[in-house]
């Protein structure tokens, strides 16, 4: 997950610088929880203060809750 989220941050929309990201990684990295997810939000909030954090933790967490719960819904019944 992290060397796509350098491509698409640093090389592709060019966000952040790679030392930039580099440093994102070594916090997300202390912080307690998913790597990417950690990632994501800094990132976000880099960006766009608290709505881009809060687009970020959606984006990275609703599709697979979506996807547990759909599976959820089948072998429920």
């Amino acid at each position: 997950m992290i060397p796509v989220m350098e491509r698409v941050v640093v090389h592709e929309h060019q966000w952040l610088t790679l030392s930039s990201f580099t440093d994102v990684i070594a916090v997300a990295g202390m912080s307690p929880g998913p790597i990417a997810t950690n990632s994501a939000i800094f990132i976000g909030y880099r960006m766009a203060g608290l709505p881009g954090a809060v687009s970020a933790t959606l984006g990275m967490i609703l599709p697979s809750l979506i996807l547990i719960l759909i599976a959820a819904a089948f072998f429920y019944k």
